[in-house]
């Protein structure tokens, strides 16, 4: 190996040179030659750790060129004299993103090395080329060694090459059959190579797996499981992590830290207290790797939870609704089971059902509200607060329209205006895209300005069910699942209690397939008719929250639209309801929250 500080002096020089280099300019080229020419080993050293960082460039292509011309290149990489494995594999990884040809020398020297006498020294020389293989982006040469590399006599070897043809191959039964190898190495490391593979060929691979006295198999084949969010997997590790068997139960500490899961923090605290030498620094090491893990989980963000229904029925089954909004906004539809824990009554809940939600690729949002005409009214306020936060949460392609009508009493009034369009928008407001769409938007700016606008008074509906029937009119033939918003003021709590009001509503919503939501601060035993309604749609609600509690009311609706989520599960019958602990960790960041459960009868 070069001596360090000069090593890192023609790294740098070589890095700089690549950097700056130009097709045009003839002095970078010169430049690389004179340092290839100074000393060809130093260069093809200094080289390799430069392109282990360098992007796609004509400088990094010229410097693999000059290496490939000397035969530098693959030489070097097998050299752990000329770099560390650590460089060579790193470099291999950026080389092979820029598509050179230095593959077929490597093939090669495998090839060469498996017809050669073998020895520690040519098996150690054979593990590196085959790390150095096993780095490059596209693999498709492992067929062509596979039956000679699984019969080669050294074990290490062969542990290798099961990690890295079980990584390319589509075959299963080929690492099934490795679990009959008489190296125990070569079976883990074949089941290692499974977790890469579909669910359904690698599931049954890893049942099998778990019969194997060997340690290292077991610890495999369960957190394999674990990561196709097998919950099993769970009670799995933590009774592997109780065996007498000294060796089951440091492998299972160690497939623990690989969960990087915090359900698993209570029991290691408390293995904490029990254990002591090699096995209470197995404990720490699971320990700190959750915990690292969990740091780097908040500083992603936080998941807010929102639970909307807890209930615990008496025959011990218990139902979560809840929604799930990272920080960023985005959608959360791609979470696994094992990315949420939970813990009744502080003891781990390790069986349950979470049913992901199926979020449509458009929603078509109406919202029919009281034309205020005072800005000073609360309920006003919490409908424009509520509608903004929801706004927030809006996805760009989702369409949205407002409606409007009236609560003064026109109805008496021989000079009230004509209603004079069926666009619920003040004019600065009204494009021909907007007459194009009915009414609807998708930019946030304009729906901003229409829920802050103040409407004309010929814009809206002389009452609460025309306007429903405009909404509803012009959701017609429009793509995407449909949700209506109807804000019930006071004075129109008696046109929506009316039995023969209701019905031709009733009907319009069937026909249609609209998903129906009340929201009634005023008065809602008086609107039972409207109620059932609403709540017979699909997924419909009807909410009494009051006026203060409108807004959060709203937005927990709107989430559970993109991120619904519900957990099922089932404690002993009759089990008292504990307050519940529920925390989801996953790519997106973090979140924890507590709730109670409610009984049901």
């Amino acid at each position: 190996m070069p001596e360090p500080g000069l090593l890192d002096k023609y790294t740098k020089d070589i890095a700089a040179l690549v950097e700056s280099f130009s097709e045009k300019d003839t002095v970078g080229k010169k430049s690389l030659l004179q340092l290839l020419a100074s000393d060809a080993h130093l260069f093809s050293a200094a080289s390799i750790r430069a392109l282990a960082d360098a992007e796609a460039s004509a400088g990094a292509r010229f410097l693999m060129y000059l290496l490939t011309k000397e035969k530098l290149l693959t030489t070097g990489l097998r050299d752990p004299d000329t770099c560390s494995l650590k460089d060579a594999v790193a470099s291999v990884r950026a080389i092979g993103d820029m598509g050179p040809h230095f593959q077929a020398a490597l093939e090669m020297d495998l090839s060469t090395a498996l017809r050669s006498r073998a020895t520690p020294e040519s098996a150690t020389q054979m593990i590196r080329i085959l790390d150095l293989l096993g780095a490059i982006p596209t693999q498709n040469f492992w067929p062509s060694f596979q039956g000679e590399l699984m019969a080669y006599p050294d074990r290490a070897v062969r542990s290798k090459a099961a990690l890295l043809i079980g990584r390319n191959t589509t075959h299963p039964a080929w690492i099934k059959k490795q679990l009959t190898d008489g190296d125990a190495r070569v079976q883990a490391n074949a089941v290692e190579a499974l977790w890469a593979l579909d669910a359904a060929d690698a599931h049954p691979v890893f049942t099998a797996a778990l019969r194997s006295p060997n340690n290292r198999v077991v610890a495999n084949a369960v957190l394999g499981l674990y990561r196709l969010s097998d919950l099993n997997a769970v009670r799995a590790l933590l009774d592997m992590a109780q065996h007498a068997d000294p060796l089951l139960r440091s492998s299972a500490l160690w497939a623990i830290g690989e969960t990087k899961d915090p359900r698993f923090v209570p029991f290691l605290l408390e293995q904490f207290k029990l254990t002591n030498g090699k096995m209470k620094l197995a404990v720490t090491r699971s320990l700190s790797r959750i915990r690292r893990h969990e740091k780097t989980s908040a500083e992603k963000g936080t998941v807010r939870i929102c639970v909307s229904s807890a209930k615990a029925r008496p025959d011990g089954g218990r139902n979560v609704v809840l929604a799930l909004s990272p920080q960023d906004g985005d959608e959360l539809t791609s979470l696994k089971p094992i990315e949420f824990a939970l813990w009744e009554g502080g003891t781990l809940i390790e069986n349950y059902e979470v049913k992901l939600p199926n979020n449509p690729a458009a929603l078509v949002i109406g919202s029919v509200a009281p034309r205020f005409p005072s800005d000073a009214d609360p309920y006003g306020r919490a409908v424009g607060e509520g509608l903004k936060r929801c706004l927030s949460l809006k996805r760009p392609d989702d369409w949205w329209r407002i409606d409007r009508y009236a609560i003064e009493a026109v109805a008496t009034d021989p000079n009230a205006p004509v209603e004079k369009s069926s666009l619920p928008y003040d004019d600065a407001l009204i494009t021909q895209e907007l007459k194009t769409r009915k009414g609807f938007m998708t930019d946030p700016r304009h729906l901003e300005k229409a829920i802050s606008m103040p409407v004309p008074r010929e814009r809206a509906t002389s009452d609460v069910l025309q306007a429903i029937r405009r909404q509803i009119d012009a959701m017609d033939k429009s793509s995407g699942k449909r949700h209506l918003f109807v804000f019930v003021h006071e004075t129109a709590v008696e046109a929506l209690d009316d039995p023969e009001n209701l019905k031709p509503l009733r009907q319009l919503m069937a026909a249609e397939g609209i998903t129906l939501h009340g929201i009634c601060p005023f008065f809602p035993e008086k609107c039972e008719g409207f109620r059932d309604l609403c709540i017979s749609t699909p997924d419909g609600a009807f909410h009494t929250s009051s006026v203060d509690k409108l807004a959060d009311e709203l937005e927990l609706t709107y989430r559970h639209l993109l991120n619904r989520y519900e957990i099922d599960y089932w404690l002993p019958a009759q089990a008292d309801a504990a307050q519940v602990t529920l925390q989801v960790c996953c790519e997106s960041g973090s979140g924890r929250t507590e709730f109670s459960l409610t009984p049901q009868n």
